[in-house]
């Protein structure tokens, strides 16, 4: 059985650009400007808590990437474009 390990990206965005994002509207430089990163880097934001009418958790999102470096690179890329984004550090040990 092969086992592929992938890495989840968090990542936090101010409520109004999340909210754009979510609706699959992006309006606002901001919010294309994330949304061309993810396209570029084959990731798509995904809501944690779909569905919640509670601002702060409306505005986590995560992306799976591939490995560590891709990880990595989605990172530096969403925070150069002002998001808060960490890796999730792995639940389990490859």
């Amino acid at each position: 059985m092969v086992h592929t390990v992938t890495m989840q990206v968090i990542v936090h965005l101010d409520p109004e650009v999340a909210k754009e994002i979510r609706d699959g509207i992006p309006q606002s430089p901001r919010a294309n400007e994330l949304m061309n990163i993810t396209d570029r880097l084959g990731v798509k934001l995904q809501p944690v808590h779909p569905g919640s009418p509670d601002p702060g958790l409306g505005s986590t999102f995560f992306v799976e990437a591939k490995d560590a470096l891709h990880a990595a690179e989605t990172v530096s890329q969403l925070q150069a474009a002002g998001a808060k984004a960490y890796m999730k550090p792995p639940a389990e040990m490859p």
